[in-house]
């Protein structure tokens, strides 16, 4: 639903999506007419610009959790992946590391006779 405004004419809407939930637009409009009367003729209620707030914030905050949440969450995943990957906790460093059989072993081992 886009503002509407009977001395306006849509002349281009361009929108930019920042997240799966939200986008943003740039909506440019032509003055088309300068009477008085029209001047304060807006036909997007109030109502249903609160009724998208209300819904966009409900989401935001069912989807997203905080910071730490989110960052917790990630760590979860990449421990994961390293695991599929064969991957071990180094102690010393606290770094993913491939086992010790399994480093410089990469490359061709064959040779040519």
């Amino acid at each position: 639903m886009l503002p509407r405004h009977k001395c306006f004419h849509l002349v281009a809407n361009s929108e930019q999506p920042l997240t799966v939930y939200s986008a943003r637009r740039l909506l440019t409009y032509e003055k088309i007419s300068n009477r008085e009367e029209d001047m304060d003729s807006y036909e997007l209620s109030q109502v249903m610009i609160d009724n998208f707030r209300q819904r966009y914030m409900k989401t935001v905050l069912q989807n997203s959790g905080t910071r730490k949440e989110r960052r917790l969450a990630m760590r979860d995943v990449g421990r994961e992946e390293a695991l599929k990957r064969g991957k071990q906790l180094d102690p010393s460093d606290g770094k993913w590391k491939y086992p010790k059989s399994r480093e410089g072993g990469g490359g061709d081992t064959t040779t040519d006779k």
